[in-house]
């Protein structure tokens, strides 16, 4: 179980994407197309992309596919941040439970559904909403983009405080959708807390 907390924990809490990373090793953001106008993605360039690689090529294939399903996530995040937080907390918790769930059975085939639907339910709706506003608090009181020192406030922030209070919200939501008694969800949160916080660190 603790295996699966791990896997729900970090695709819950971490969702965040860094919507100002403009290059990765091979391919160049070239500037973003305008608007398509509300509720629609940007237009899309003649090119099928807004990349480019380094080479002054746009990308085709596979790639094209990926850069254009990337980066209309990318706006779809910027302009939903909470919606589209919320559903790829859900998404990947659900993902995680499912593959945890696997090697933890060794090919026996038992599945609990209802642990996966509890974790997920819990991910859609509790912890990711709860630390979408707690991010943007800190990123708001120390924004990252003034300095070193602001990012290693947040750090600090998130790793002293806002760790050790995101699984026993985690393990009392989950626990309650699993049908789980007070002293059961209690127990848990007594015993798997304080080990995956040290694992997360």
């Amino acid at each position: 179980m603790a295996f699966v907390e791990v896997l729900a924990s970090v695709s819950g809490r971490r969702t965040r994407v860094g919507l100002d990373r403009r290059r990765t090793s091979l391919w160049t953001a070239v500037p973003a197309p305008a608007p398509g106008g509300p509720g629609k993605p940007p237009s899309v360039p003649e090119d099928g992309s807004m990349w480019r690689r380094d080479d002054g090529r746009p990308p085709h294939g596979l790639v094209s596919v990926l850069m254009t399903l990337w980066k209309n996530y990318l706006y779809a995040l910027e302009r939903w941040p909470i919606v589209v937080k919320c559903v790829s907390g859900g998404v990947l918790t659900m993902l995680g439970d499912v593959a945890a769930q696997a090697l933890e059975s060794r090919g026996k085939g038992s599945w609990d559904a209802r642990r996966t639907l509890a974790l997920t339910t819990t991910s859609l709706l509790l912890t990711t909403p709860i630390y979408h506003f707690v991010y943007q608090f800190l990123e708001a009181r120390f924004p990252a983009a003034v300095g070193a020192r602001n990012l290693i406030t947040q750090v600090v922030l998130d790793q002293l405080i806002v760790c050790p209070l995101y699984f026993p919200v985690f393990f009392s939501g989950s626990g309650m959708l699993e049908g789980k008694t007070l002293q059961e969800i209690r127990e848990q949160i007594l015993r798997d807390s304080w080990p995956l916080c040290k694992l997360s660190w």
